[in-house]
Order: C-alpha cells, then sequence, then structure tokens
C-alpha cells in the first residue's frame, strides 16, 4: 500500500513536472507573441504615418465663395479649397511677397471633408493630398504666416491619432 501511494505519487510530480515545463515553454511564447505584437504596432503606426502628401484645412465650408458654375473636373471641395488657397495665400503680399504661390500649378490627388456633420453648423475639416510634397510644404509654411488665430482659418499636418495623443502629451 506503501509502495502504491508512493508510485502515485511519483506519477504526480512527474505530471507537475512536465506542466511546469509546459508553462515555461508557455511564457517564453507569450513573450515573444508580445514583441512581436509590439513590433507589429509600431509598423501600422509608420504606415498611418505615410499621411505626409496631406494637410488638414480647418474653417473652410465646403461651397466657400463659389460664385462660378462648377467645374466637371473638380469637385465642389477641391473648388471651394483652390479659391480659398487663392484668396487666402496667392493675393496675400504678406504672403506671397515672392509670387511662388500658383494655385493652378498645385495638383491634388483628393480632397474630402472628414468627419460628420457638426452640430453647431462649424465647417468639417478639409483634408487635401497633394501630387507633389514640396506643394504641400509650400502651402504649409504659407499658412503658418497666415496668422490663423485672426483669420480662424488652419492649415496643420495630418497625423493618426496616436500620434496627435502623443504630440498632445509632449506639450
Amino acid at each position: 500500500m506503501v509502495l502504491e501511494m508512493m508510485h502515485k505519487l511519483d506519477n504526480r510530480m512527474q505530471s507537475i513536472e512536465s506542466g511546469i515545463t509546459q508553462i515555461s515553454t508557455m511564457s517564453a511564447d507569450i513573450q515573444t507573441l508580445i514583441s512581436q505584437n509590439s513590433s507589429q504596432a509600431e509598423e501600422i503606426l509608420d504606415l498611418k504615418c505615410r499621411m505626409r502628401d496631406n494637410l488638414v484645412f480647418w474653417g473652410i465650408p465646403k461651397n466657400y465663395n463659389i460664385d462660378t458654375e462648377p467645374n466637371p473636373t473638380t469637385d465642389i471641395h477641391e473648388q471651394a479649397l483652390r479659391t480659398f488657397l487663392t484668396q487666402h495665400l496667392e493675393t496675400n503680399t504678406d504672403i506671397n511677397a515672392n509670387g511662388t504661390i500658383k494655385i493652378n500649378d498645385i495638383h491634388f490627388h483628393r480632397v474630402h471633408m472628414i468627419g460628420g456633420p457638426s452640430r453647431n453648423s462649424q465647417p468639417r475639416p478639409m483634408v487635401a493630398k497633394f501630387e507633389r510634397y514640396s506643394d504641400r510644404e509650400l502651402i504649409r509654411n504659407a499658412g503658418i504666416k497666415l496668422n490663423m488665430k485672426h483669420s480662424g482659418y488652419y492649415i496643420n499636418e495630418q497625423f493618426p491619432p496616436e500620434i496627435d495623443e502623443r504630440r498632445r502629451q509632449l506639450l
């Protein structure tokens, strides 16, 4: 009887040792998965940051001063943005003193509004994807000179929400 109990205890000890080995292996596997997950999350964030050709324009109504017939080759958002850029950047001699900003020479991949309709009737932000990074930088730098606090218009780079949050924490 004692021999039988010792045999059962020995089997249980082997089972426990086997379980500990499996747990140890699983723990190492979990650590590897956590590391891979973190690495992939950073890669995804890097891919999201490829919005480098985009600018976000705040405060521009989608039908901003469109007096003419709609142009069938461009949508209403692009027309509104071009009108805004022409009136506030291209023709402003304080901003465009050397005449380098020529809105008709700038090409967009796409211009669209983001977000849903506003409850307080404020215009939704407008995103523009520029074909050339140099055009984007030209407009971004001119937007800094626009004295946005007094004009009510803002021009910002577009970042993914995670980056925006990190930037807010740094301020």
